[in-house]
C-alpha cells in the first residue's frame, strides 16, 4: 500500500429473512449499497478518494449450520464502528 492506511467504507448485508425461516438473498453487492440510498460511480468515486485498492470481505451467516440475521450482524457491525470512530462509514449514509 502506497499509503499505508485502510480505510472501512462500507457494511452491508445481502439477504433477508423471510417469515418461513428461509432467506431472500439480494442479487449483488451493488445492489447492497444501491439499497442504501447511495447511487455510486464506482470509478469516479474509486478516483476521488484516491483508492490504491478495494477489498471485498463476504462472510456467509446465515445457512445450514449458521442462522444469523443479516440485518441484525449489520446493525451489530455498524454500532461497533460507530463507537470505536464516531461516524459510520462514508458509503453508509445513514442507519
Amino acid at each position: 500500500m502506497k499509503r499505508g492506511h485502510i480505510n472501512l467504507v462500507f457494511i452491508g448485508s445481502s439477504g433477508q429473512i423471510q417469515n418461513n425461516g428461509s432467506i431472500k438473498k439480494n442479487s449483488s453487492l451493488f445492489d447492497s449499497i444501491i439499497c442504501e440510498g447511495k447511487q455510486l460511480d464506482w470509478i469516479k468515486i474509486l478516483k476521488q478518494e484516491n483508492v490504491d485498492a478495494l477489498d471485498i470481505y463476504w462472510y456467509e451467516i446465515f445457512n445450514q449450520k449458521i442462522k444469523d440475521v443479516p440485518s441484525f450482524v449489520k446493525a451489530l457491525l455498524l454500532k461497533v464502528h460507530f463507537d470505536i470512530f464516531g461516524r459510520l462509514p462514508s458509503w453508509n449514509p445513514e442507519f
